[in-house]
């Protein structure tokens, strides 16, 4: 669990009352799922976190959107109140949660997704400056495959017979 110490411009007077938008983005916590797919299969993911947000303070009120840019969805968390409409869930309005509540609600995302998953893994940046002002700027990145694993072989033939299919072997 990561906790953050925030300063607030003005002390808060005692018993006092402040309003704090937090907005959170999240990096690696989808998985494929299934892990392992034939070649004409469709890649899905799962997203799995917390439905409310972990606070060691009552939450007053909280809202939760997950925008999946229209990905077709196999299942989703269904905690009332929520609204699904052409790939975006709206969870909330929840008020008055418990310190640690978020702990205790699981939310699950299970969503199609053919587009590459590549990630990252290592970054190497050379930055060279001339005595004349020049910058010359080198990346070379290591970068993998993270999506579904290919269930059996890879078939040239089937790819070919329809190379703009949206599969995520294309």
């Amino acid at each position: 669990m990561l906790f953050f110490e925030l300063n607030l411009r003005s002390p808060l007077e005692p018993k006092g009352k402040t309003t704090l938008r937090v907005s959170l983005v999240f990096i690696n916590v989808v998985a494929p799922y299934p892990e392992f797919i034939s070649q004409k299969d469709n890649q899905k993911l799962l997203f799995v976190d917390t439905l409310y947000f972990v606070s060691p303070y009552t939450v007053k009120k909280q809202r939760t959107s997950v925008s999946l840019e229209n990905a077709p969805l196999e299942s989703y968390t269904e905690v009332r109140p929520f609204e699904q409409r052409s790939g975006n869930i709206n969870y909330g309005p929840y008020s008055d949660q418990k310190p640690f509540a978020g702990l205790s609600q699981e939310l699950r995302v299970h969503f199609q997704n053919n587009y590459p998953f590549a990630v990252a893994t290592s970054l190497e940046r050379t930055l060279e400056i001339s005595h004349w002002g020049a910058l010359s700027v080198e990346e070379h990145y290591v970068v993998r495959h993270a999506g579904s694993k290919l269930k059996g072989s890879f078939s040239r033939l089937d790819y070919s017979r329809n190379p703009y299919a949206n599969a995520p072997s294309s």
